[in-house]
């Protein structure tokens, strides 16, 4: 019995002796990752930008390379001219191309249909909403700002950037 008993004990002794190497090299693998994932992350943050194009350059270039379609420079136009007019920092735009007002008065002084101007027609809007729709989602995030904001049946809230003025300017 002694002899089964001590038996046991060299082969837990083992046991525990291999399972102490195996976590060493597990802490070693780890320790190698983490120094491998660091280089790569350091690399990323030194030339991750001259990878990618410096914001500066890509503007320019966009700006002077990028062309849009008649229909979408002229409602790009039409943003600029409403948002600037109204003094409003963004549009909010229906699907039928009314656009929406947060204050009552000026819900009821403007009626502004963006379809009705796109298109130059004064009613039957809903024929030309899914024309408008596709004009609407050509124009560049570049020069036509998506903000992500839930509004019932206005689907566009909409604001243009500095490159959209800069592109509507160099007309």
């Amino acid at each position: 019995m002694d002899k089964r008993l001590n038996r046991i004990q060299e082969l837990l002794q083992e046991a525990l002796v291999f399972k102490r190497n195996d976590n060493m090299s597990m802490g070693w693998f780890i320790t190698i990752l983490g120094l491998v994932l660091a280089a790569i992350g350091t690399f990323f943050m030194y030339y991750g930008q001259s990878i990618l194009n410096t914001k500066e350059s890509s503007t320019t270039t966009s700006i002077s390379q990028r062309t849009l379609s008649p229909q979408a420079e002229k409602l790009l136009s039409l943003v600029y001219k409403y948002q600037r007019d109204l003094g409003l920092n963004k549009l909010v735009i229906g699907r039928k191309g009314n656009l929406a007002f947060d204050e009552e008065e000026k819900r009821k002084k403007y009626k502004i249909n963006f379809i009705g101007e796109l298109f130059d027609i004064k009613s039957d809007y809903a024929s030309r909403a899914k024309e408008f729709e596709n004009i609407m989602l050509s124009i560049p995030s570049d020069f036509l700002k998506t903000i992500p904001e839930t509004r019932l049946d206005s689907p566009y809230v909409v604001s243009i950037t500095q490159e959209g003025i800069a592109y509507l300017k160099k007309d």
